[in-house]
């Protein structure tokens, strides 16, 4: 028996068959052809785990740059940076495309592979939170960033949820990890083109003479109102799957419990904090929290691949919690700053425990390694 896998969750991997689809015409018409062709320019010997976290770490360059030359979040990034941040997006998804693609071309498509992909993916959420606040220069003294995060983690998690519990993914027409990335890069290039101050240009509200907002709140109200139609998908296809099954909805609610205790953790620090954190320290607040919110998502993931159920006492949430608990005693117990570091170190460890544990339990289970290929048989091979 495993620290995160059981017998039976062995047993369950094992036979475990992904079921998915991407209803987008851009994934359909644009990113298909062009995928179909790049993979076969991949070498066989090249594991798709490989392709997977090469293209996180695009993402992960674009952060590093962003962090040197706006640490505040507030200063104008140079013209070849937008580009390449436009780039990094484009290079992430098309290799969290071939991945897959790699895999079923080298007979390596595994539970091990698709949990590698969904966790990269939970962590492109924070690192493109970061990254586009440093595009838009939203700076860290107000709630855009926060609402920024939620507007990309939110869907992310209710997908993985749906999944979970409909046994399948089917991504709608506008989809996130197709269309969002297009809507990203484009957010990118428009500072290269028309300069570093275009997010920040007012725009008159209609209906109002004074009224004038920066443009990059009207972007990110526009992010907030395509999540609700995207939940309510969600929600919509694990009530129609429940309803097949003859269940009630009341496990699929309380499995949602971490993401709402992670939102209530996150609300109530930093509304009683009494230190400007956010402003101070944008991206401890923001890391912090998005890794908790990776390690709460692959264990949703993990249990659907065991198919067992999710449970709902998460220890990766204790940081944000206790967090919490301290700024609600008005003048803290525990240093706030020293808080948000012990958390954000406390989650990176639970992170990198699971990361590191699961690998090793899945290879065990699979007869696989991580980074490279299955050995390809003579008979096969001939």
């Amino acid at each position: 028996m495993g620290f995160y896998i059981t017998p039976a969750g062995a047993e369950a991997i094992k036979k475990y068959k992904y079921s998915g689809s991407d209803l987008s015409y851009y994934f359909r018409y644009v990113l298909t052809p062009m995928n179909v062709r790049l993979v076969e320019w991949l070498p066989v010997w090249l594991a798709p785990n490989v392709i997977t976290v090469a293209g996180l770490c695009f993402l992960l360059v674009a952060l590093a740059l962003s962090v040197f030359f706006s640490p505040s979040l507030e200063s104008p990034l140079p013209s070849a940076l937008y580009v390449y941040i436009a780039f990094a997006q484009f290079a992430y998804q098309t290799l969290d495309n071939l991945d897959g693609r790699q895999a079923r071309r080298t007979d390596n498509s595994s539970p091990l592979g698709l949990l590698c992909d969904h966790g990269s993916d939970a962590l492109a959420v924070t690192v493109l939170t970061l990254v586009l606040a440093a595009v838009v220069r939203c700076g860290g003294g107000s709630a855009y960033l926060v609402v920024l995060w939620f507007a990309l983690a939110t869907p992310f998690f209710f997908a993985t949820w749906e999944e979970y519990y409909a046994g399948s993914l089917v991504l709608g027409v506008v989809n996130g990890p197709s269309d969002g990335i297009l809507v990203g890069m484009l957010c990118a290039l428009l500072p290269a083109v028309y300069g570093a101050d275009f997010w920040l240009q007012p725009v008159h509200v209609p209906g109002t003479i004074t009224r004038v907002v920066a443009r990059h709140w009207i972007l990110l109200g526009l992010l907030v109102l395509s999540v609700i139609p995207t939940v309510l998908s969600n929600v919509h296809n694990v009530a129609r799957k429940r309803r097949s099954l003859g269940k009630g909805m009341g496990a699929p609610v309380r499995a949602l419990g971490p993401f709402v205790l992670l939102t209530a953790s996150v609300f109530v620090w930093l509304r009683y904090s009494t230190l400007p954190l956010l402003e101070r320290h944008p991206r401890a607040v923001i890391g912090a929290v998005g890794i908790v919110f990776g390690n709460i998502a692959c264990k949703l993931m993990l249990a659907h691949l065991c198919g067992h159920g999710y449970k709902l006492r998460r220890f990766s949430l204790l940081p944000l919690v206790l967090a919490a608990a301290n700024s609600c005693c008005g003048a803290a117990l525990v240093n706030e700053r020293v808080m948000l570091f012990v958390a954000l170190g406390f989650a990176f460890v639970c992170w990198l425990h699971f990361v590191v544990v699961v690998s090793w339990e899945l290879t065990m289970v699979l007869g696989i390694r991580v980074f490279f290929v299955k050995p390809i048989r003579k008979n096969k091979a001939m």
